[in-house]
């Protein structure tokens, strides 16, 4: 998994918080 997409990780795994998805 690319740390450089944060997103795109956060789309394939909802379960870990991802400051990129709270501020979405």
């Amino acid at each position: 998994i690319p740390l450089l997409l944060p997103r795109h990780d956060a789309n394939v795994h909802p379960t870990p918080p991802t400051p990129k998805k709270n501020g979405a």
